[in-house]
This record gives structure tokens, sequence and C-alpha cells, in this order.
């Protein structure tokens, strides 16, 4: 089972690429949504989440997920968390269109982003030692 992950900050990306890793999940890290759009299709069997921040070098979180769910029909129903350090007034109006299924505000600590996971995706069974 696979996560996306579309997050510019390396630091950012390192801490949550080992969380998700550590919860058992291989996780796809791409730095902008055009780099997001090209790699989707051969993981999209794969794929159970995609964790968007809504700020990228190359568009807004907001508009490549508005553009994921409308363009890829089978993402529609596919849990979509979006992270920010923020909300503009613009943003706002385009949440809707979006449909996030959690938004967690930047700092996030590793437990927010391990619940938030198992939120959308259901607990995690660790292997038995």
């Amino acid at each position: 089972m696979m996560i996306m992950l579309v997050e510019d900050n390396d630091v950012v990306a390192d801490l949550f690429k080992d969380i998700i890793q550590d919860m058992g999940y291989s996780c796809l890290h791409v730095i902008s949504a055009e780099q997001a759009f090209k790699e989707i299709g051969p993981v999209l069997a794969r794929l159970k989440l995609i964790i968007m921040d809504f700020k990228l070098v190359d568009m807004t979180g907001i508009r490549a997920t508005i553009k994921l769910r409308t363009t890829i029909s089978s993402l529609h129903d596919l849990p979509i968390i979006g992270i920010t350090g923020g909300l503009y007034t613009d943003d706002v109006e385009l949440l809707e269109q979006a449909q996030f299924n959690l938004i967690l505000q930047k700092p996030i600590l590793p437990r927010q982003l391990r619940l938030a996971i198992e939120i959308c995706l259901g607990p995690v069974e660790k292997a038995a030692p």
C-alpha cells in the first residue's frame, strides 16, 4: 500500500516519509503538483492516500487536488490529507471543491500525522515479532 506525499520542503518531507514508512506504507515523495500528475499513473492501483501540502512551487495544493479529483475519476473517493501553514481568503472558497478528507495545520506532530493516516485508512496492524 502506497501513500503519495506532495511536499516541497525537504525537512518536512523527510519527517513525514519516516512516519509513513514506520507505519508500514511505502511512500512516493514528489515536490510539485506537476510531478504528482506525472508520477500518479503508474502507482494508481497501489495508491491508498495522498498527503498534499497547500503551498507548492507550481500551483497551490488546493488547486492541484481539485485537478486530480476532476481529471482522474478513480481519485474522486481517494482520501487526501491537506497540510498547511495557513489559509488565505481565496483558499477557503476552493476548499469545498477540493474535498479534502482532513486538513492539518503546521507544525504537525508525528502523532497527529499518524492519527490522520489512521482516520483515513484505518488502524495499522503491526506484524508479530
